[in-house]
């Protein structure tokens, strides 16, 4: 099952990101930003 997360950061707008793309935890992302996780759907 996959999540989808809704971030925000580097001064854009939310942007959803899927889950997999992403390591929580950690201050790697492999879109290469730093984000907050707002939620996950």
């Amino acid at each position: 099952m996959m999540k989808i997360a809704v971030l925000r950061g580097d001064g854009i707008g939310p942007e959803v990101i899927d889950s997999a793309l992403i390591v929580f935890g950690c201050d790697y992302f492999k879109i290469g930003h730093q984000f907050e996780l707002i939620e996950v759907r």
